[in-house]
C-alpha cells in the first residue's frame, strides 16, 4: 500500500500483483493476522480493515487525525496502531473499536510490534525504544545506547529482536529488551525496513535501494544482489513469506522479491507506473504517454490498450509530439535527453542535443521542424524532424516549461516567475512578453497566431488574442496549480491540474467550469485531437480518456463512468462565494449521507440524505447563510467516510 489509497494485492508470492482500490487517502502501513484479515493506517486516523483478503475494505473509527505511521496485530483480534504525536491505539475486538492509550513518551515513534497480546515494543527518534508486558497500560523506556533514528523493529518471540536505523544502525536484543547490543557489518546508510524469519536469517532495506542480508542472527551483514532495476529507490518494508523467499518495497511502486533468503533480488511488476507527465494521439490512434521514468507507453489503438517500451537509460521522458503516424520525439531528463522513435513509439534512439540541462517541452509546426525548451532559457531547434538540434538565443534565462508553435514562425515559451517569450520568425528571434503575474506559468497551447492560453500556479489562467502583445487574466476558480493546457479551438480549451482537477471553457475563457474527475491525482499533461476527443495523464500511471469534451456536469446526477472506489472530491471553487461544488463518487448503489459541518463538530446543513446510484454525483452547495469562515463537509456512505474543509469568504 502507499500514496492516494493504493493498495496490491498477489495470491502468487508477488510474481503478480494486482491493484485493490480503497477509495482513500496516503496508506502507510499493514498488518495482516492471516489470509483473509488485515488492518491498514494511513493519513487523517484512517483504518482499513478486511475479512476477504483484501476484496473489499471497511474504514473503521480509530477517534484521531493524526497521521497513523505503524500497526501490529498479535492476533486477530489483539492489535496497536501508532502515529504522529506519539498517537497509541489500541484494539481488542479486532479493530471494531479503538481506545486511545494515554502514554508519556518523549520521542517521535515509528514503529510498533507485537509478539502477543501483551508484549511489544515501540521505536523512534533519538535512539528512544519503549516496551510494554501489559498491552500498552503501561509503556517503558529502554537502554538503545545509540543516538541515532531507529526506524524500525522485528521480533520473533517475546526476548528476540532486532531494530535499525540511521547511519547503518542495527541493535539486537535477547532477553525482550532488558539489553541491546550493537552489531555491525552494514555500512553508514539509512535503513529504513526489517524483517526476521527465524534467530539466523534476515534482511534490512534501505534509502537507495539498497538490501543486506544475514543468515548468523546479525553477526554479518552481506550487501545483496539486486537486478532488474537502474535505479535507486528508496526501499520502505520489507517482509518474509518463508525462510528464502521475501518481499521489499519502496518508493514509486517499487516491489523486489528474493527466493534464496535475501542474497539476490530481482524487480516485479506492481502493475503500476510512475506519473504520466504528457501524451500524444495521432488521428490514425497510435500515440505515447511520456513516463517520468525509464520507460514510456504505447498505443496504436487510440488508447484502448497500452505497451511498455523500455527507453535504455536511467533517466525520464517530460515531454513527446508525434510527427506522423509512427515518428515521434521526446525530451526529458538526465540534461539534455532526446530520443526518438520511428515506429510509434516501440523502439527509442538517443539523439545529440548538444546542450547538457533539462529539456521540459518539445513541438513541432510540421514533419521538419520543431522546437525544445528546458531549464535556464535553453532553447532548441530541428529543421530535420528531430535528427539534429541547434541552439537559439533566449531572451532569459530563467526556466522555461512549455513550448507552443501555432505555424512555423509564431511560437511562445513560458516558465518560471510569470516569463512568457514570443518569436514571430521561426526563433531566429525571440523577445520576452509581459504576463502580468510573477507565478510560474507551466502550459501553453495556441490555436492560431493570435490566440492562445497560458496555464500555472495558484489557478492562474492567462489569455490572448493577439499573439501575446497582451495578455489578460482569467477567473479560474481555483488556487490549484494549473500544469498544462490543450486548444483545439479559438472558444474551447481545456486546462488540468492538481488534485484531478479539470476545468473547461468553451467561450473563449469568459467562463471556466470544473468538470468531475475520476482520480484524486494530480494531473500533468492534456492533449486535444479535437473539440471533443482527448486525454489526460498525471500521478501513478492515471490516463483518462473523453469523447465528449470531458465529463459534463449534471446537477446531482450520475456520470457515465463507474469509478472503481468510493471518493469525496474538493469542492469547486475554494475559497468560494456564495455557491460551490461538491462532487463524489461510489463504487456500488449505497445510502449516501453528504452534511455541512462547523469547526465546532456542530452539522450545519444535510445535503443530501438518499440511496444513490454508483458513479459520479455532484450538488451546488449555496452558503448564503453561512458567515464566512472554515467549514467541514463530510461524506457517509456503504461503510466509507471522508471529510475536506472548504472556505465561505465574503
Amino acid at each position: 500500500m502507499g500514496a492516494h489509497g493504493t493498495i496490491l494485492h498477489t495470491t502468487n508470492g508477488g510474481a503478480t500483483w494486482q491493484q485493490q482500490w480503497s477509495g482513500t487517502t496516503t496508506l502507510r502501513d499493514v498488518c495482516f493476522t492471516n489470509a483473509m484479515t488485515g488492518t491498514i493506517v494511513g493519513d487523517g486516523g484512517l483504518i482499513l480493515h478486511t475479512t476477504d483478503g483484501g476484496a473489499s475494505w471497511d474504514s473503521l473509527t480509530s477517534g484521531t487525525s493524526v497521521t497513523l505511521t505503524a500497526v501490529s496485530f498479535s492476533n486477530a483480534m489483539n492489535g496497536t496502531a501508532i502515529g504522529s504525536f506519539n498517537v497509541i491505539l489500541r484494539t481488542t475486538d479486532g479493530g471494531s473499536n479503538w481506545v486511545s492509550q494515554p502514554n508519556s513518551l518523549f520521542s517521535w515513534i515509528y514503529d510498533v510490534c507485537f509478539t502477543d497480546s501483551l508484549n511489544g515494543t515501540i521505536v523512534g527518534m533519538g535512539g528512544w525504544i519503549y516496551r510494554t508486558t501489559n498491552a500498552g497500560a503501561n509503556w517503558n523506556p529502554q537502554t538503545s545506547n545509540t543516538n541515532e533514528v531507529l526506524s524500525s523493529v522485528s521480533f520473533i518471540d517475546s526476548s528476540t529482536g532486532w531494530m535499525v536505523g540511521s547511519s547503518g544502525t542495527v541493535i539486537h536484543t535477547t532477553d525482550g529488551g532488558a539489553n541491546w547490543s550493537y552489531q555491525s557489518g552494514i555500512p553508514y546508510v539509512i535503513l529504513l525496513g526489517v524483517s526476521f524469519f527465524n534467530a539466523d536469517r534476515g534482511i534490512a532495506v534501505c534509502m537507495g535501494g539498497r538490501i543486506f542480508w544475514t543468515s548468523n542472527g546479525g553477526t554479518d551483514w552481506t550487501e545483496s544482489v539486486v537486478s532488474g532495476i537502474t535505479y535507486d529507490y528508496d526501499l520502505y518494508s520489507v517482509s518474509f513469506v518463508d525462510e528464502n523467499v521475501a518481499t521489499a518495497v519502496g518508493q514509486y511502486g517499487t516491489i523486489l522479491r528474493t527466493t534464496n533468503g535475501g542474497a539476490s533480488w530481482t524487480s516485479h511488476s506492481t502493475g503500476l507506473v510512475s506519473t504520466i507527465g504528457d501524451i500524444f494521439i495521432t488521428d490514425s490512434g497510435t500515440g505515447c504517454a511520456a513516463i517520468w521514468a525509464e520507460s514510456v507507453l504505447y498505443t496504436s489503438d487510440y488508447g484502448a490498450t497500452w505497451n511498455y517500451a523500455a527507453l535504455g537509460f536511467l533517466g525520464a521522458m517530460y515531454s513527446i509530439h508525434f510527427t506522423d503516424d509512427t515518428t515521434a520525439t521526446g525530451v526529458g531528463v538526465p540534461g539534455g535527453n532526446i530520443l526518438r522513435t520511428t515506429d510509434a513509439g516501440a523502439n527509442w534512439t538517443q539523439q545529440i542535443s548538444g546542450v547538457y540541462t533539462p529539456l521540459t517541452s518539445i513541438t513541432f509546426a510540421n514533419s521538419l521542424v520543431g522546437w525544445a525548451v528546458g531549464k535556464y532559457g535553453v532553447i532548441l531547434q530541428t529543421t530535420d524532424g528531430g535528427i539534429g538540434w541547434d541552439p537559439q538565443t533566449s531572451p532569459s534565462t530563467n526556466d522555461l516549461y512549455s513550448v507552443s508553435f501555432a505555424d512555423v514562425n509564431n511560437g511562445w515559451a513560458v516558465g518560471w516567475y510569470g516569463t512568457i517569450i514570443n518569436t514571430t520568425n521561426g526563433g531566429a528571434n525571440w523577445n520576452l512578453q509581459t504576463s502580468g503575474t510573477t507565478n510560474d506559468l507551466n502550459g501553453v497551447s495556441f490555436a492560431s497566431a493570435t490566440t492562445g492560453w497560458v496555464v500555472g500556479t495558484n489557478g492562474t489562467i492567462l489569455h490572448t488574442t493577439d499573439g501575446g502583445t497582451n495578455w489578460n487574466p482569467q477567473t479560474s476558480g481555483t488556487t490549484y496549480i494549473l500544469n498544462a493546457v490543450s486548444t483545439p479551438s479559438a472558444l474551447i480549451a481545456t486546462a488540468v491540474g492538481q488534485t484531478g482537477t479539470i476545468l473547461r471553457t468553451t467561450n473563449g475563457g469568459a467562463i471556466w467550469s470544473a468538470q468531475p474527475c475520476p482520480t484524486p491525482y494530480d494531473l500533468y499533461g492534456v492533449f486535444f485531437t479535437d473539440e471533443n476527443t482527448g486525454w489526460a495523464g498525471g500521478w501513478y500511471g492515471t490516463i483518462l480518456h473523453t469523447s465528449s469534451g470531458g465529463l459534463v456536469a449534471i446537477e446531482n446526477g450520475q456520470k457515465d463512468i463507474t469509478p472503481r472506489g468510493y471518493s469525496l472530491l474538493q469542492n469547486y471553487p475554494n475559497p468560494f462565494n456564495p455557491t460551490t461544488r461538491i462532487s463524489w463518487q461510489l463504487a456500488v448503489s449505497s445510502p449516501v449521507r453528504l452534511s455541512i459541518y462547523d469547526l465546532l463538530g456542530r452539522e450545519v446543513i444535510v445535503l443530501v440524505n438518499e440511496t444513490q446510484t454508483a458513479g459520479f454525483h455532484q450538488i451546488t452547495f449555496n452558503a448564503g447563510n453561512l458567515a464566512s469562515g472554515i467549514y467541514i463537509y463530510r461524506l457517509v456512505t456503504g461503510g466509507f467516510t471522508q471529510t475536506r474543509k472548504m472556505v465561505v469568504m465574503r
